[in-house]
């Protein structure tokens, strides 16, 4: 369940280290660069969706799609856009 900024960042960092295991690179890049975006937790919350959203199809083989949904939702509710 996502609840939290750190809930969104434990499955960023958990996906990360997937897709460094499986060569999906240019994924990892970018959920590595979300995770040092920015000075603030907004910011980085909205690196981690855009990373979420672009790169959904390799995320996919390495955690449930409710979850990443759930994370998605999460940040978009931070934002008030839900």
């Amino acid at each position: 369940m996502i609840s939290s900024p750190e809930d969104v960042y434990a499955l960023a960092r958990r996906l990360l280290e997937s897709c460094k295991t499986v060569d999906h690179d240019v994924a990892a890049t970018q959920l590595d660069d979300a995770l040092h975006a920015g000075s603030s937790a907004l910011e980085t919350l909205g690196a981690i969706r855009n990373a979420l959203l672009t790169h959904r199809e390799a995320y996919k083989n390495f955690a449930a799609q409710e979850e990443l949904d759930a994370a998605t939702q999460y940040v978009d509710h931070v934002f008030g856009r839900a």
